[in-house]
């Protein structure tokens, strides 16, 4: 399992205060991961950063 995590950092209109927007996916493969990044680099506004991270998955029988 990967964790896509994709983050845009703007300033308001009158350039006083800084935002952020976040999105988090949860994928099984770096192709579907690939697919994402790539669909937010054709239609997105703006600049954004990608993090992708291999989620740790617990064993069977841990909580």
């Amino acid at each position: 399992m990967w964790k896509v995590e994709i983050v845009r950092v703007y300033k308001s209109s009158n350039l006083l205060y800084e935002h952020e927007d976040k999105v988090i996916f949860e994928v099984n493969s770096l192709e579907e991961a690939s697919e994402i990044t790539s669909m937010f680099d054709k239609y997105a506004v703006g600049e954004y950063k990608y993090s992708i991270t291999r989620k740790k998955e617990n064993k069977e029988g841990e909580e």
